[in-house]
């Protein structure tokens, strides 16, 4: 929407490393109620699955959930955050053709 935007992977990192890095900072991010996690930052993160273009299927739904950056990889491929059951975070590249969630920031001013 106007007046946001979609994170940078180095605005995903600088949100993690900020909840102690990757091998942690999943459950500061996941939501305590639906979702094993300690959301202690209130980002009350969701289990969300992904849909995958090459069989249109959702899968994953309350197991993980991989989130969109804007940043580009190379062709065709975008870097993404994946938390799943575990307290880590990682960093795969991703078709642009797949369906994942998506957090906007909103932009600031000046």
């Amino acid at each position: 929407p106007e007046g946001w935007h979609l994170p940078s992977d180095e605005e995903w990192q600088i949100l993690i490393d900020s909840l102690g890095g990757d091998q942690v900072a999943g459950d500061a991010l996941k939501d305590d109620v639906l979702w094993d996690g300690s959301n202690s930052s209130d980002f009350s993160l969701l289990a969300a699955g992904q849909i995958h273009e090459f069989n249109g299927q959702y899968n994953q739904l309350g197991l993980e959930t991989t989130l969109w950056s804007s940043t580009e990889h190379s062709d065709n491929l975008f870097f993404t955050r994946r938390i799943n059951d575990g307290d880590d975070i990682s960093n795969p590249e991703e078709l642009y053709s797949h369906g994942f969630s998506v957090r906007c920031i909103q932009n600031t001013s000046g």
